[in-house]
């Protein structure tokens, strides 16, 4: 078990395409933070509004795309940066509520990326879900409340205890629950299936945001460091955006739109292949809707593996592989592998099924009579049509004398 989830977190903390852009604005806000105290006064002033912009855009987008949870993430986030340029510096040299401020806040970030994680992902039109979201909040408030009076003194030394390692100025409490807090955010991305962008953002805006507090007496450290922390929220939710629209949820194939849109960008060489799983609409009616996602699921994989061609969802049981500066005679010998490893194909399902999966390819190139794209994909539709008419589990190449 253990060495499962070492395999699921490897890859999933050096995916490079998923995290690139993560760590090079984390990195970048973390070697700005250093500096940030000597830019221009002109650049300071910007700065103070900048966090407040790009929370406002992203609510915006967020409730556009009825996403509550980054919404309840960037108002944390908002809240917390404006406690810190307003109150936090007043007190950091009061001995009166410094100690308990900078211990509190600092944990009501972890401790709202917990309970925001935990969670499910719910609209902003759902006004049952919103009032408990605002009774949380509110509770967290007569938390504050609670601690600042009525905490004894001892236990305010105790939590207030500060590591004693250079460069860290955060108290040990704080220190625990956000490393605690980050690791529990990693092993719940690992066991995700569907995992978002904006749960991805979680571990970074984690890591920079406790930056944020460790450097709470520098001037306009934590400005920074909010105001990036929000443009990752905004940025992880543009691209979830984008998945829903161009990536297949089911299958994690990019998905019909996405073919559309590719297909100017195609050169003067290419094939075009469809796909289409055999008697299909048996395993629905004779095992259920459960049986047939695992079939389109078996069969995507198996699609994915094509070496030389990219794979789309076009819709139902249908899929297309486009096989740039190929011909059709080298997409059929590619195919002709993928045909025989999808008929061994098995379900590891506790009921018995006793219908094979097969596939039919209809394939066609471009050439002179198919100049456009949309040519192609409708001649390689005929020529799938050509296949289910000779016995389905077969390849059939287009040809003029198909028509």
């Amino acid at each position: 078990m253990l060495s499962g989830l070492n395999i699921i977190l490897v890859g999933s903390l050096f995916n490079f395409k998923q995290y690139i852009w993560l760590l090079i604005l984390s990195a970048l806000a973390v070697w700005q933070a250093f500096e940030v105290t000597g830019w221009d006064s002109k650049i300071h002033a910007t700065l103070e509004f900048s966090p407040y912009l790009i929370i406002s855009f992203g609510i915006f987008i967020s409730v556009f795309m009825n996403r509550m949870l980054p919404v309840l993430l960037l108002l944390v986030i908002g809240l917390l940066n404006f406690a810190s340029f307003n109150y936090l510096p007043t007190v950091i040299d009061s001995q009166t509520f410094s100690t308990l401020l900078l211990f509190v806040i600092p944990l009501l970030l972890p401790i709202n990326i917990i309970i925001l994680s935990c969670l499910p992902e719910k609209g902003v039109n759902l006004s049952f879900y919103n009032i408990f979201i605002s009774v949380v909040f509110l509770l967290q408030i007569v938390m504050v409340i609670f601690i600042m009076d009525f905490l004894p003194v001892n236990l305010v030394e105790v939590f207030s205890y500060k590591v004693n390692i250079k460069f860290i100025n955060l108290t040990m409490s704080v220190a625990i629950v956000v490393v605690l807090s980050w690791l529990f955010i990693i092993f719940r991305n690992a066991y995700i299936e569907n995992i978002k962008e904006v749960d991805r953002t979680l571990v970074f805006v984690l890591i920079l945001m406790s930056l944020a507090f460790n450097q709470i007496d520098q001037p306009y450290v934590f400005t920074w460091l909010s105001a990036i922390s929000a443009l990752l929220i905004v940025i992880a939710i543009i691209f979830d955006s984008h998945k829903v629209a161009y990536v297949d949820s089911l299958t994690g194939l990019n998905s019909r739109l996405s073919l559309l849109e590719n297909f100017s960008s195609l050169g003067r060489t290419y094939s075009v292949a469809m796909v289409d799983i055999d008697h299909f609409k048996k395993f629905n009616d004779t095992y259920g809707h459960y049986v047939g996602d695992q079939v389109l699921i078996l069969v995507a994989d198996e699609l994915s593996k094509v070496s030389f061609g990219k794979v789309y969802r076009y819709g139902g049981e249908e899929f297309t592989i486009v096989f740039p500066k190929k011909s059709a005679e080298q997409a059929e010998q590619e195919l002709e592998l993928i045909l025989s490893n999808i008929e061994n194909l098995e379900l590891n399902l506790k009921q018995e099924i006793n219908q094979k999966i097969t596939v039919s390819f209809g394939v066609a190139q471009k050439n002179e009579w198919h100049k456009k794209p949309e040519d192609v994909l409708r001649s390689a539709d005929e020529a799938l049509y050509q296949a289910k008419e000779r016995g389905r589990n077969r390849i059939v190449v287009y040809e003029e004398e198909l028509t």
